[in-house]
């Protein structure tokens, strides 16, 4: 877009450069035929006629390059125009953008800040049942220990009754 400014920028330049040498050009021609003074009603005939025409050329150039002024500075002001929309649109992109970026890192953050906290709260609550399986594990081999060695008494007891009754019944039929 700078560059096509740019270049109806030169093209603007050029025409004015045109225009104002075949201006002095026409200036030129018809000051040449005033200092060509001569009384021959022909020749200022003849003088006067290409410099009426020149005089138009002159006003239609001048017009024509007024209208292309006007051309070129409404095709200037819309292209400065759409320059400044685009601008101002990728501006407010790239600002949405640095936005969501930003809010992308704090929520990675807060992610990051979160899974930590769980770890840590995983490992401690991974130490506890450790622990507290070791607990149970120790009281009920405590208590297999307690039950066996009460179970062996009551064996040992039994036996002990037993043997005491047969020794009684034996002596009771003897």
């Amino acid at each position: 877009m700078h560059q096509k400014i740019e270049f109806l920028g030169l093209q603007l330049n050029e025409a004015k450069t045109q225009s104002n040498e075949t201006k002095r050009a026409h200036e030129a021609a018809l000051l040449c035929f005033e200092n060509n003074n001569q009384s021959s009603g022909d020749l200022v005939r003849q003088v006067e006629e290409p410099k009426d025409t020149h005089k138009v050329e002159i006003r239609q150039l001048e017009t024509e390059l007024e209208n292309i002024r006007k051309k070129m500075s409404l095709q200037l002001g819309k292209l400065q125009e759409k320059y400044n929309e685009s601008e101002l649109s990728s501006k407010l992109k790239i600002s949405d953008l640095n936005k969501e970026i930003e809010n992308f890192r704090e929520s990675i953050d807060q992610s990051e800040e979160q899974k930590k906290y769980l770890t840590e709260q995983n490992k401690i609550l991974e130490s506890q049942k450790f622990k507290l399986f070791k607990e149970a594990e120790d009281r009920y081999s405590s208590r297999i220990k307690s039950l066996e060695v009460e179970s062996e008494e009551q064996n040992t007891r039994i036996e002990q009754d037993l043997l005491d009754t047969n020794i009684k019944n034996d002596e009771n039929l003897a």
